[in-house]
């Protein structure tokens, strides 16, 4: 019985599949081009001080939330909307995070990014990477540019 059970679970689609993959496909090509302009950005180690940084991060915030804001404008309706709603809800609330660090680290050479959680030990990026993972918008993950 346990064999049919776990044979079942591992043919339904995840919970944050989308039922219709236009979504997906417009917002991997805005991402997409989002996350080439955060790759053209210095990396923390090419930054000559926390200042500069700071400038980069803010420049990557700025991209972020004009991205975010192209995909609340397509974002479909019924339940997809619905999942979709809730995803950039939470990428607003990673973005909060992000500006929160690009804040201190203008002051303080050694301000770390924390992130909120989504729920106990569980980082709010990880419902972002999940549902971008599990619609192939994987150019749409929590961006990695912040080591």
């Amino acid at each position: 019985m346990w064999v049919v059970v776990y044979a079942w679970g591992s043919f339904q689609p995840p919970v944050d599949k989308l039922s219709h993959p236009a979504f997906a496909q417009q917002a991997e090509s805005i991402c997409k081009a989002t996350a080439d302009r955060l790759a053209a950005l210095p990396k923390a180690y090419q930054s000559p001080n926390n200042v500069a940084r700071a400038e980069a991060v803010a420049q990557g915030n700025a991209d972020l939330r004009a991205m975010l804001a192209q995909l609340g404008a397509i974002a479909p309706s019924g339940n997809d909307g619905h999942i979709v709603r809730e995803w950039l809800s939470d990428y607003s609330i990673y973005m909060g995070n992000r500006e929160d660090y690009a804040r201190r680290l203008r002051t303080d050479p050694g301000a770390r990014f924390y992130e909120d959680q989504k729920s106990v030990g569980e980082q709010i990026s990880i419902p972002i990477d999940t549902l971008a993972t599990a619609n192939k918008m994987n150019d749409c993950v929590a961006p990695e540019d912040l080591s």
